[in-house]
């Protein structure tokens, strides 16, 4: 009897923990995009922002550096593909500085994908909500195989706030 309340208890600790996971939706969030070789070698790039939604809602996506403002509406249910215009929204070269962090806010959760498509390679991410965002991460990357390029392995770090 004692190892089945045992068991009891630990099945539903295991429930409770982990249906408390918030996942990635939320109401604001901040990314940015890097440079993926030069533009010459692989062309222009083309962002897309894909955003998901559960219940109605509006959101908007800015990048306070450039005055852009997009804003949009998005029912329960849909996901919804942006194409941001063109542009070059990232800094270019290595240990570089820039404004070009994005910012994602909605009334009601969402979740939010970026892709950064270009002509020999992409990127793509899952956004993380700000609210989730630390101070310590690690980044994972393999050597390039062929060992062509200066600088095969990148990252970027986008500071939601000043003086950060």
């Amino acid at each position: 009897m004692r190892k089945q309340i045992f068991l009891f208890i630990w099945a539903i600790s295991v429930f409770i923990l982990g249906n408390a996971q918030t996942g990635t939706k939320s109401t604001k969030f901040w990314f940015g995009f890097m440079e993926n070789l030069t533009l010459d070698f692989n062309g222009p790039p083309s962002f897309t922002v894909i955003v998901s939604a559960d219940e109605l809602t509006t959101f908007r996506i800015f990048l306070p550096q450039t005055g852009l403002d997009l804003h949009y509406t998005i029912g329960g249910g849909d996901t919804r593909e942006i194409k941001l215009p063109d542009g070059v929204f990232y800094g270019k070269g290595c240990d570089v500085t820039t404004n070009f962090g994005f910012c994602v806010e909605s009334q009601k959760p969402i979740s939010v994908k970026v892709f950064h498509n270009r002509a020999y390679f992409s990127d793509a991410s899952i956004v993380l909500p700000a609210s989730m965002l630390g101070t310590k991460y690690s980044v994972l990357t393999r050597k390039d195989a062929n060992a062509v390029y200066r600088n095969p392995n990148s990252f970027v770090i986008v500071a939601t706030e000043d003086k950060t």
